[in-house]
């Protein structure tokens, strides 16, 4: 490829959508330039920006295995039935978010959505949080510790799919937006979901439940299949006892 590239060569470089280049060029997600009205993009950049990405990547699943390796906070712990949207109807990004954030105030676990709701929409201005393969994991920059104490997970299940700029093109079906209140807690609580829906189907099962207590169930139940061994700490999220 030449020094200067198009929107479609940079898609085809990084494996992604068209569009969603379009968007992060537009967003300045990306470095860019616009000239005479199209974007371009020099690949030294482009390259630079995907190295630090993979950095930052492998240095938050680093530390969340880290994390994981010693102590383990069950997934029933913050999972709340009340706290999942089996039908979310939104189309946009936004609407998205800003519909998760509602079941929050609806609980009482947040007073006003809008501070909460400007801080994940400034996180997904930086880069998307949708993972691929029909998964996001909507959160702020920084933990909230006057917000969420203990630490809760909101899922949303979109049956038709939202296009949330995904990496891979493909729209997005399931949302864990993370509450927490320390850094610790949001990787430790992030990396269970992740080692979940590896190798499950979990976004096709999800889609088929019936209730927002079979989803807890499934969860439950994953959550036992995927827990360390007998020799790790279990680190609840409640009042209750730490066992060593």
């Amino acid at each position: 490829m030449d020094d200067i590239l198009t929107v479609k060569e940079v898609a085809q470089l990084l494996k992604m959508n068209e569009r969603t280049v379009l968007k992060m060029a537009q967003t300045g997600a990306i470095p860019a330039a616009k000239i005479r009205s199209q974007w371009r993009f020099k690949r030294e950049l482009v390259d630079r920006w995907l190295e630090d990405k993979m950095l930052g990547q492998r240095r938050d699943l680093a530390r969340a295995t880290a994390s994981t390796a010693t102590m383990w906070t069950p997934l029933p712990e913050v999972l709340d039935n009340r706290l999942v949207k089996l039908d979310l109807t939104a189309s946009t990004k936004k609407e998205v978010l800003a519909q998760l954030v509602q079941l929050l105030v609806d609980v009482e676990r947040l007073k006003r959505a809008d501070g909460f709701l400007r801080k994940l929409l400034e996180r997904e201005q930086l880069m998307t949080t949708a993972l691929g393969d029909g998964v996001a994991f909507p959160h702020p920059r920084e933990p909230q510790p006057d917000l969420f104490d203990p630490a809760k997970v909101v899922t949303g299940i979109s049956p038709r799919g939202v296009d949330y700029d995904a990496l891979d093109g493909k729209p997005v079906h399931v949302f864990f937006l993370i509450c927490a209140s320390d850094d610790s807690t949001h990787l430790r609580v992030m990396a269970q979901l992740t080692r979940i829906i590896r190798g499950r189907d979990v976004v096709g099962k999800l889609l088929r439940a019936k209730s927002n207590d079979e989803v807890i169930e499934l969860f439950a139940q994953w959550d036992r299949e995927s827990a360390p061994g007998t020799g790790s700490q279990r680190v609840l999220t409640g009042s209750e006892e730490i066992e060593k």
